[in-house]
């Protein structure tokens, strides 16, 4: 079974027995929003495994009330799920 967890601003992911951070929670004063930034861990937008713009909030108690149910949390971590699901087939073989 696997989770998304939320601590203060941050998120992180667990799956059988592996964790890695999600991503973090922070203001973006040029829209005036709280963004959701998920780490790209297996790299699929080509950034360096760094962050990617996910769901926007009107505030910071909102994002933290969401962010673990939000559309683009979940992507990001079926995503990291499918990653190990492929390495650990590739060890297999």
């Amino acid at each position: 079974m696997s989770s998304i967890l939320r601590d203060g601003k941050r998120l992180t992911q667990r799956h059988n027995g592996m964790e890695a951070e999600l991503g973090y929670i922070d203001y973006d004063r040029a829209v005036g929003t709280y963004v959701l930034w998920l780490k790209d861990n297996r790299d699929l937008f080509n950034i360096g495994r760094g962050y990617v713009r996910g769901d926007e909030y009107p505030t910071l108690e909102v994002a933290k009330a969401q962010a673990v149910m939000s559309p683009s949390a979940n992507l990001m971590h079926l995503l990291w799920i499918t990653g190990l699901a492929q390495e650990a087939q590739a060890v297999a073989s």
